[in-house]
């Protein structure tokens, strides 16, 4: 960041080109843009060379996506396409010679062929109230460094297999913009010299910190997080093969039918039985999985109180959570159909045909069901402090569950019908830490 100036932190905003580093030979191939936040395995802010936020979080895209679908509603994400933040799904699927989808579908890069990205999220230093106005003679040099994760964020579409390094993907051409305040007189500067040069003084700055881990799911998965205030906890399930890029197989490039909603394996967060299979491959759907539970242990304390809890309402804690009294703002139950439906004109194009309802409107191929959050957005989301984390309280108030002592325990309970020892669960808590600024650019953290 700037030197020496009260930057905006809430203001960064990178750009970029994206493209695939080498060119395909398989059959009607289509390559997909992955989500920007997706491509971030960690994303670390240090003051003056230290790191002070984010090296506790190495999944970071996928974290950000759990917390993306629990807390924003769908007219955001309509709001945002433009930055290809929305979930690739089946329905923006088509034929290669498609005029609005397949290979003329703005969704789609390739070797010659770059996308503009927008990311403007890092989490970390950006969750602080002090974010607008960052004052980095007080902090000293301020970075933030971008760590990227791989193919396994990558969708695409072919008649054939794709070679090992068709997802190679990079950015290209990246620009970082932020905004300063600067001011023509020295008031300010005297005024924060002289409040931090008396004694025992300093400037406290409580931002949100996460700390997360991936798991083998198994019956009981412990979980190391330290905070000296624990606010919230999060899981989801993730496919085996998520570790992957995801493809489709096409015939004369036309998906096959029934595909349903589809997103890159990467973040499917979806829970399968004992048995590895969808909960909407089952008779019964969403009630198939009843003996699916879940609870956390921390402290001691079982959370939820009543012990085993249904991953069926594991969704409740979750909008309880980040949408409780709020209008459009999660999109837990959201997917997308690939059967049949009416479309603009007024006709139903039979399933599995070269035309599929999302090709042509988005909006009426939407479905809202209790099966789509356990096929596609399984994330629970449990809060462990009385209200709000400090950064948001007004007080600035401590409330979350102290994990610092050496005897704190966390551990994750899965019991019943889950796919154990193949599938695999981001874990994640996220806590308030406090920084202590002083005279001299003295820092201090406490997390």
């Amino acid at each position: 960041m700037p030197s020496n100036a009260i930057v905006d932190l809430t203001s960064l905003r990178m750009s970029a080109d994206f493209k695939y580093q080498n060119a395909t030979t398989a059959t009607n191939a289509i390559r997909y843009v992955p989500q920007p936040h997706a491509c971030l395995r960690s994303a670390t802010w240090a003051l003056n060379g230290n790191t002070v936020s984010g090296a506790q979080n190495q999944f970071h895209g996928q974290v950000y996506e759990m917390i993306r679908r629990s807390c924003s509603g769908d007219s955001r994400v309509k709001s945002r396409e433009d930055e290809y933040t929305d979930v690739p799904v089946a329905n923006l699927l088509g034929q290669v010679t498609d005029k609005q989808f397949g290979s003329g579908n703005e969704r789609a890069a390739s070797d010659t062929q770059a996308r503009r990205v927008i990311l403007s999220e890092f989490l970390g230093l950006q969750t602080s109230p002090n974010a607008p106005n960052w004052d980095t003679a007080l902090t000293g040099d301020c970075r933030l460094t971008l760590q990227l994760n791989g193919a396994e964020v990558c969708m695409g579409q072919a008649d054939d297999a794709f070679a090992s390094d068709d997802f190679d993907w990079q950015w290209e051409n990246v620009e970082f913009l932020v905004d300063i305040i600067s001011f023509s007189d020295p008031v300010y500067d005297q005024l924060m010299s002289a409040m931090l040069a008396e004694p025992e003084a300093a400037l406290l700055v409580p931002f949100n910190e996460i700390t997360s881990q991936k798991s083998l799911l198994n019956s009981n998965i412990r979980f190391n997080v330290a905070s000296q205030s624990l606010d919230a906890l999060l899981f989801c399930p993730l496919h085996a093969d998520h570790t992957g890029a995801t493809t489709i197989s096409t015939t004369s490039g036309v998906p096959p039918a029934g595909l349903g909603t589809l997103v890159p394996k990467h973040v499917q967060f979806s829970y399968r039985n004992g048995s590895g299979a969808l909960a909407s491959a089952n008779a019964a759907m969403s009630d198939s999985a009843k003996d699916a539970t879940f609870f956390w242990t921390l402290n001691g304390q079982v959370m939820p109180a009543k012990g085993a809890t249904s991953i069926l309402d594991g969704a409740e804690f979750t909008k309880e959570l980040y949408a409780a009294g709020k209008d459009d703002t999660n999109q837990l139950f959201m997917g997308y159909s690939a059967q049949a439906a009416p479309i603009d004109a007024g006709t139903i194009p039979a399933s599995g045909t070269a035309v599929y309802p999302g090709s042509l409107n988005k909006e009426v191929a939407k479905t809202y069901a209790r099966v789509n959050y356990l096929d596609y957005n399984a994330v629970v989301a449990i809060r462990t402090c009385l209200d709000v984390p400090a950064s948001q309280s007004e007080t600035r108030t401590l409330s979350g569950v102290n994990t610092l002592g050496g005897s704190s325990q966390c551990s994750l309970s899965l019991q019943g019908g889950w796919y154990n020892n193949n599938d695999s669960a981001i874990l994640a808590g996220q806590g308030s830490a406090i920084m202590s600024i002083g005279a001299g650019q003295v820092i201090s953290v406490v997390y």
